[in-house]
């Protein structure tokens, strides 16, 4: 069942390649400039998106001294966590296996062990690719399968295939903000276990990213390490849409 609900995940909200940017959405991969290293930076903590929650790899220490909180990611469906492939990819590099691996949507997740639940597996999308380039990047999804099911937190409403394309076309991008969730580093380089949120600017779209204005001095913020696989989020006037995922 865990393997029918990615294959559908997949399916009906990545995997489309049909038209030239057929790839964008799905999932988005998600650019932040300039390039700063305070992130969510300037965000606010966020009690509105439940469903956004952490991968925590126990035993994890970060080069800032940082434990446990590894890179966020979003509730999809009740066992299904969606995040970035580089996540499970580096967690292999590092020699953590997945008996280490818990995920947590609780608002601060390192003043809550109790929230840690157990992950039984992973599944890195098929044609990852990782280079020294962030934007030689490909297909940087993953899925975590939860030991059980949440049922207490609505899952996130992914955007439909050639969603941003379709805005992108109608002009309906230009000025648009967005909202990014995550439980990275702050402007100091501290990761505190909590959610934050905070907004940034739409600049440009192309065939799988979505660029980003994170301008602190435009009020804007943006994510940083530990917001790896969080969701980007988009309000239609109507309802939030998690359109992207952080890379």
């Amino acid at each position: 069942m865990e393997d029918e609900n990615i294959r559908k995940i997949w399916k009906n909200h990545i995997a489309s390649k049909a038209g030239k940017t057929g790839v964008a959405l799905g999932i988005l991969l998600l650019v932040v400039l300039p390039f700063q290293a305070n992130a969510i930076r300037f965000g606010t903590i966020d009690t509105t998106h439940t469903y956004a929650g952490a991968l925590i790899i126990e035993g994890f220490v970060s080069f800032s001294g940082t434990k446990d909180v590894f890179c966020s990611g979003t509730l999809v469906s009740p066992r299904v966590f969606l995040t970035a492939a580089e996540c499970p990819y580096i967690m292999n590099l590092l020699g953590f296996s997945v008996d280490h691996v818990f995920v947590s949507f609780t608002t601060n997740v390192l003043a809550d062990r109790k929230s840690w639940i157990p992950v039984t597996g992973y599944a890195i999308y098929p044609g990852f690719k990782t280079e020294p380039s962030v934007f030689t990047t490909k297909n940087d999804w993953a899925t975590f399968i939860l030991s059980k099911p949440v049922r207490n937190i609505p899952t996130a409403t992914l955007a439909p295939v050639g969603y941003l394309d379709q805005l992108f076309s109608a002009g309906q991008l230009r000025g648009a903000t967005f909202t990014t969730v995550g439980y990275g580093m702050d402007a100091d380089f501290a990761i505190d276990g909590t959610r934050k949120a905070g907004t940034a600017g739409f600049l440009n779209l192309d065939e799988i990213w979505l660029f980003m204005n994170g301008n602190a001095n435009l009020g804007a913020s943006g994510p940083c390490y530990g917001d790896s696989g969080g969701p980007t989020i988009y309000n239609d006037g109507n309802r939030e849409l998690v359109v992207a995922l952080v890379s």
